[in-house]
């Protein structure tokens, strides 16, 4: 019937769940990851967000639509 995904953007973690639903049969969980992305690394003392951190998570979400 179908297949959701749904990704958690943290300060300092991204995770990535995968659900997958059958007709008759209750949604369970396909697939799961997580990564260390440390995107607040640097935000209390420069009061934004740094371009290496930005790209560090942006690493690890191309890397979850590679596996989704």
């Amino acid at each position: 019937m179908g297949t959701f995904a749904s990704i958690d953007l943290g300060s300092n973690t991204v995770r990535l769940l995968v659900a997958c639903k059958e007709q008759g049969v209750p949604l369970r969980i396909c697939h799961s990851s997580q990564a260390i992305s440390r995107l607040s690394e640097g935000l209390w003392k420069e009061r934004k967000l740094q371009r290496q951190a930005m790209e560090r998570t942006l690493e690890i979400l191309r890397r979850f639509r590679r596996q989704v």
